[in-house]
């Protein structure tokens, strides 16, 4: 940084970070709005129906719950390349590869792997910025 550069305080940088993550935010507004006409198509995103009706980890122990969604992605990785990334995400972790603003205070979420979040073990706690859940397995 040069000597002559204009200092930017904290309280400056933390506006510009939630400045810029409005903007990111702009684009989705519609999708937040129209959220209810989508609902039932939204609870399985992008899974298939096997995937929709197996039973998963958990069913057992609220067999009668009131909500239950099913939501999927296909990554062309071996589990070797994709658990680092999942290893890493977290608030005041790596983030979530979302809308910033939103998951993780405004922090940009990493996008490369990062050597210093890549340990996590059962019984770690990984904090949502919206709650806390604890990590059931590595």
């Amino acid at each position: 940084m040069r000597d002559d550069a204009p200092t930017v305080s904290p309280a400056r940088a933390a506006e510009r970070r939630i400045g810029r993550g409005l903007l990111e935010l702009l684009p989705a507004l519609p999708a937040f709005v129209f959220a209810p006409a989508f609902l039932r198509w939204h609870m399985c995103w992008g899974a298939t129906n096997a995937e929709v009706v197996t039973p998963m980890a958990g069913d057992d122990i609220v067999a009668d719950s009131t909500f239950t969604a099913t939501h999927a992605v296909t990554i062309g990785a071996s589990p070797e390349r994709v658990r680092p990334w999942i290893v890493q995400m977290g608030y005041r972790r790596a983030g979530f590869s979302t809308f910033d603003l939103v998951d993780n205070a405004g922090h940009p979420s990493a996008d490369e792997v990062l050597d210093d979040w890549q340990t996590f073990a059962v019984g770690d706690w990984a904090f949502p910025m919206n709650g806390l859940f604890a990590s059931s397995s590595p």
